[in-house]
């Protein structure tokens, strides 16, 4: 035998959340926000002296098999020039170059044709110096690897009683940026060019300056998969 016991009704918003306060704990919360545009290795002592104005390398990085061929070259001169070429039956997909003290600076730096790399420099003292082009290659029926060039021109623009360019080739869309390059005005109108870089997935920018006026445009590259 058992009794019947009655308890109380319940008002339809008891126990429930009241909203407008709960929220109100989150209105002063602090948060953090970062961007990543690239990622390295290095030691402790290469992390403490870095610095403003310092230079990190990134590298990105494809798992498809390639070769890489050089041509070092010397000359006398008010500049140095090199030219890279894979084997026949391969493609060019990125580059680079090591110049001698004796140079300055590079101003261009890119595709010549689907299968050579071309590097030029500034070499104001004129006498023998040393610049050597590199060319990374991969054969295309190996890889499906078959980069498409984008061309971007920009002006130089007056900045800080100087000028500045700044260039920024994006693939189409369905396609990824694997490298890049650039052509900058010749050496003789003091451009320097310091920032050649990848951009998202898509984009290679590529910024110029001088401490002069300069007449011509800077191009910048961006090589295509």
């Amino acid at each position: 035998m058992s009794d019947e016991l009655e308890l109380d009704q319940l008002a339809a918003d008891a126990g429930a959340p009241t909203g407008q306060g709960d929220l109100g704990r989150l209105f002063d919360v602090t948060v953090e926000l970062s961007v990543e545009v690239g990622r390295t290795r290095m030691t402790l002592g290469q992390a403490l002296a870095l610095g403003p104005g310092s230079v990190v390398a990134y590298a990105y990085c494809s798992k498809a098999p390639v070769r890489i061929a050089f041509v070092p070259h010397r000359s006398s001169g008010a500049s140095l020039q090199t030219t890279a070429r894979c084997r026949p039956g391969d493609v060019a997909l990125s580059g680079g170059f090591v110049l001698d003290t004796g140079g300055d600076a590079p101003f261009a730096l890119h595709r010549d044709t689907k299968r050579s790399w071309t590097a030029a420099a500034t070499n104001p003292a004129g006498a023998e110096a040393g610049l050597t082009a590199y060319v990374m290659c991969a054969n295309p029926r190996k890889t499906g690897l078959r980069p498409k060039s984008v061309a971007v021109r920009a002006p130089f623009a007056a900045s800080g009683g100087g000028s500045t360019a700044v260039a920024l080739p994006r693939c189409p869309p369905g396609r990824e940026v694997i490298s890049g390059g650039f052509d900058a005005p010749t050496y003789a109108e003091g451009v320097l060019v310091h920032e050649s870089k990848r951009v998202g997935k898509r984009g290679w920018e590529v910024t110029a300056s001088s401490q002069t006026a300069v007449s011509g445009e800077l191009t910048a590259y961006a090589y295509c998969v």
